[in-house]
């Protein structure tokens, strides 16, 4: 059964009541609870869960309730405080590192069971609302080069170094297996924000060259075919 896009994104995102209790504050951009929870379970052995819940003013009760949404601003706070409050400056990208398509619910669902490698990269950034409406996933290509890039909606979001390096090391590490057989390779990783005094977790995780400080947050890809099966793939990248 094919749902329409406009019914899948009103369904992910709900009404204000379910994030503010009232239906007349505005309605913020939001974000599946089980993010956060991921963030909280990933630092647990350096902090207490309910003391970086506190950090950001998040609840922690909240974070079992499946059906919860946050704001994607908050959700953006715990990874920086997540990052402080264990000293590790590369949280970011070792959550990156952690995390699956299947993680993603419905829109991980969506993706890998695409015809085509260039159908799950097309289906992802069309079909991103329904996991989130606060960040938009943009496909480009040019020639044999795919270029995909990151972008928070919330222009209020000042600092976002860890929760920007997680969602692109999640896309380069699904891209890199999604792409491996069809002889794509990762050019090239670009950040806004400026090069942290160690980028040895970066150079190694991403394995590709990585730029800082540059206009653009996106990975590159290049040299292959978008049209190539994923078929028999699926169970090794879920």
């Amino acid at each position: 059964m094919t749902i329409p896009v406009k019914a899948l994104t009103n369904r992910a995102i709900g009404s204000s009541s379910g994030i503010c209790g009232s239906s007349e504050l505005p309605l913020a951009y939001t974000i599946p609870v089980k993010s956060a929870k991921s963030v909280v379970a990933a630092a647990a052995t350096r902090i207490r869960p309910g003391a970086l819940c506190e950090s950001v003013g998040l609840d922690s009760s909240q974070l079992d309730d499946p059906s919860r949404r946050i704001p994607i601003k908050q959700l953006v706070a715990l990874y920086e405080s997540a990052a402080r409050l264990t000293n590790d400056d590369a949280f970011g990208l070792h959550m990156g590192e952690r995390t699956e398509l299947h993680n993603y619910d419905l829109l991980g669902y969506i993706a890998m069971n695409s015809p085509t490698v260039g159908e799950a990269l097309q289906r992802t950034a069309r079909y991103l609302p329904i996991w989130t409406d606060g960040a938009r996933f943009k496909l480009d290509t040019e020639g044999s080069a795919v270029r995909c890039s990151w972008e928070y909606m919330d222009d209020s979001i000042a600092e976002c170094r860890q929760g920007c390096e997680m969602a692109l090391l999640t896309l380069a590490k699904v891209g890199r297996r999604l792409l491996r057989t069809a002889n794509w390779t990762l050019r090239e990783v670009r950040f806004r924000h400026p090069a942290p005094k160690d980028i040895f977790e970066h150079r190694h995780l991403f394995s590709a060259p990585v730029h800082f400080s540059d206009g653009n947050r996106r990975a590159n890809f290049g040299s292959g075919d978008t049209s190539f099966s994923i078929e028999g793939r699926r169970s090794r990248t879920l």
